[in-house]
């Protein structure tokens, strides 16, 4: 579909549809859109956005690839489109969001059978300004460099990654709810063992992402 196409539904919301991130921006907390969807959108890139199939997430707007200008797709990971409950092929709205600054966000393993120590200092490094959804799954950003993101958005993953390739976290729950971000402010916890997340979500989608056989092995040697 052209780019003239992208649905607008109302003042501020389109309609696009899910294809998969590519591997190595998986756990990024990125977005790619057509730039037709940064113009009816009123964004820019580096913006936070609002993800809605079943359920609302967020993430990152950043450009769609070339080959993918033109046409009413947007590009999700296996993580983000579980968090928007919704799939490859399906549809989902899209709209301007506002991130707050969180005073305390709180993370815990994503799988039942993990348990994790480490200092939050990392985490908060990991996460810092990427918005954060209660209930969402996440990962700590893996050594795969991400391409084509303006210079802004690429400082944001120039943490060190938190101690493996990718860990896979829940939000359990954020001050205040809905949309944030992690600043120099927030307090950051890890609780060692997995929890339920607060909206009741709490399965992994490992679809897209290889090597988790890997990584719970060697987070069971650490622990």
């Amino acid at each position: 579909m052209a780019d003239a196409d992208v649905a607008t539904l109302d003042q501020g919301t389109v309609r696009l549809q899910v294809a998969n991130a590519r591997q190595e921006e998986s756990g990024h907390g990125i977005a790619r859109i057509p730039r037709s969807a940064f113009s009816r959108l009123g964004i820019t890139e580096g913006d936070v956005v609002e993800i809605t199939g079943k359920r609302a997430t967020a993430a990152i707007a950043v450009p769609a690839y070339e080959e993918d200008q033109g046409i009413d797709m947007i590009r999700l990971d296996g993580l983000q489109r579980g968090n928007a409950e919704t799939g490859s092929g399906e549809h989902v709205m899209i709209r301007k969001a506002e991130s707050r600054p969180a005073t305390r966000v709180v993370f815990a393993p994503a799988q039942r059978e993990i348990r994790l120590q480490g200092p939050s200092q990392a985490l908060k490094r990991n996460f810092f300004r990427k918005p954060l959804v209660a209930g969402d799954l996440v990962a700590t950003a893996g050594q795969q460099p991400v391409r084509d993101v303006p210079p802004e958005v690429m400082r944001m993953f120039n943490a060190p990654a938190y101690a493996l390739t990718q860990i896979r976290l829940t939000v359990v729950s954020t001050a205040p709810k809905g949309i944030v971000h992690i600043d120099e402010n927030t307090e950051v916890e890890l609780r060692p063992e997995f929890e339920e997340p607060r909206d009741g979500r709490g399965s992994v989608n490992y679809d897209d992402v290889g090597g988790m056989g890997d990584t719970i092995r060697q987070l069971q040697e650490m622990v």
